[in-house]
């Protein structure tokens, strides 16, 4: 928009022009200085915001092309799979303390926009992740990254079963940190990893 030839920069030129809703997508909101601000847990997805532009001295001049902003709104989300294999290192078909554990781990990117600095922590006091941060991109997923090695506890085995729960990271374009609880078989929910030893 210009005004006497010039670019209009709403909140720049006080006083020398308004704007009036002509149609603002639920969720969002025009505000007076001509940014949008959108409201949490809007759906992903573009939104057209109109407006018009007026001079304040000369109400009759007035944008009369309405401008149409298109909105785009990302939601970033995140899932991770977690199983684990005993390594019977000594074949006799029994978990035996110092025989080892490894985890497999399997994460998704569920949301819209790309994640970066995907990283998992797990809890389990001795457990050893491997990988590195990772980028997902929109639909990706990752099976091979991510690895942990447990070594198996007396404790555990007099327990009779090794129970735990990682949680993974990652990050948005727009900085915003997702994660999300581990489960055994689905992506969409939130169960601990439990083995028999």
């Amino acid at each position: 928009d210009t005004l006497n030839g010039s670019p209009v920069v709403i909140g720049t030129n006080p006083g020398e022009v308004s704007l009036t809703e002509v149609s603002v997508p639920t969720g969002l909101t025009l505000n007076a200085d001509g940014t949008v601000s959108i409201s949490a847990n809007t759906p992903a997805g573009n939104y057209n915001v109109e407006y018009r532009i007026c001079e304040i001295s000369n109400p009759t001049n007035c944008d009369t092309v309405i401008s149409v902003v298109v909105v785009t709104v990302d939601k970033p989300s995140i899932a991770l799979v977690k199983t684990a294999k005993f390594n019977d290192e000594n074949s006799d078909g029994y978990a035996q303390a110092g025989e080892t554990i490894t985890y497999s781990f399997e994460v998704f990117n569920t949301g819209s926009t790309a994640l970066t600095n995907v990283t998992i922590i797990d809890p389990l006091p001795g457990v050893v992740i491997t990988g590195n941060p990772l980028l997902l991109a929109i639909g990706e997923s990752n099976s091979t990254h991510f690895k942990g090695e447990y070594t198996i506890k007396q404790t555990d085995i007099n327990l009779g079963s090794i129970s735990n729960q990682a949680t993974v990271f990652g990050t948005s374009s727009s900085g915003r940190i997702v994660d999300d609880r581990s489960d055994y078989t689905s992506s969409d929910s939130d169960n601990p990893t439990v083995l028999t030893v």
